[in-house]
């Protein structure tokens, strides 16, 4: 088999599918089997980025394209793809900006990362639901890890500490309480850990 051959099973294997995208007119080229990520025939590919992208991500690749104009020509965008049956997928846009004559083109990747961000979503969604219960519990909630660094605070206890989530979460009691007080959370905290 032929080098070209190997490369492109291999590509198909990991899940990536290589294109060429005219960085200024949106024009489009797919390796042969980008159909597949695309839920489309060959024959109906789509010619322009812009028919593709879900209309809520075409500023996140825009973005993309700038930022990669000033940092070096690197891009990187997560972006939801319109599939022919009206369904979005997730896919991960890798690639580098290469000056072709009086075209820049951006040269690179599309991987199918559909699974792993709809499970991010439902994570972030799963922790939003669980933080609104939290907040609407008046006592103070708080969850510390065997560190002894706070992980979890809830809106009564920001009110009672008066300081700052962000000066509470990833450290210990010693944001809140002083001298000997300290000490005996920080034994309570051993006495927990101890007892399971």
């Amino acid at each position: 088999a032929s080098f070209e051959t190997f490369l492109t099973a291999s590509a198909k294997a990991a899940g990536i599918y290589a294109f060429a995208l005219d960085a200024r007119s949106g024009d489009i080229q797919w390796a042969p089997d980008a159909h597949e990520l695309l839920g489309t025939s060959p024959e109906a590919i789509p010619g322009n980025i812009n028919s593709l992208i879900h209309e809520n991500d075409l500023t996140v690749l825009q973005q993309a394209l700038a930022r990669a104009q000033d940092n070096g020509g690197e891009i990187r965008a997560n972006v939801r793809l319109r599939r022919q049956n009206g369904q979005a997928r997730w896919a991960m846009l890798r690639g580098r900006i290469c000056q072709e004559g009086a075209h820049k083109v951006v040269r690179g990747v599309l991987s199918d990362i559909h699974e792993q961000k709809t499970d991010e979503l439902k994570s972030e969604e799963t922790l939003r639901r669980y933080r609104a219960v939290l907040d609407a519990i008046p006592d103070r909630v708080w969850s510390k890890g065997a560190d002894g660094k706070f992980n979890l605070v809830n809106s009564a206890y920001i009110a009672h500490s008066e300081i700052q989530e962000s000066d509470i979460l990833d450290n210990d009691i010693s944001v809140i309480l002083t001298g000997d007080s300290i000490n005996r959370s920080k034994s309570e905290d051993a006495e927990v850990l101890a007892n399971g």
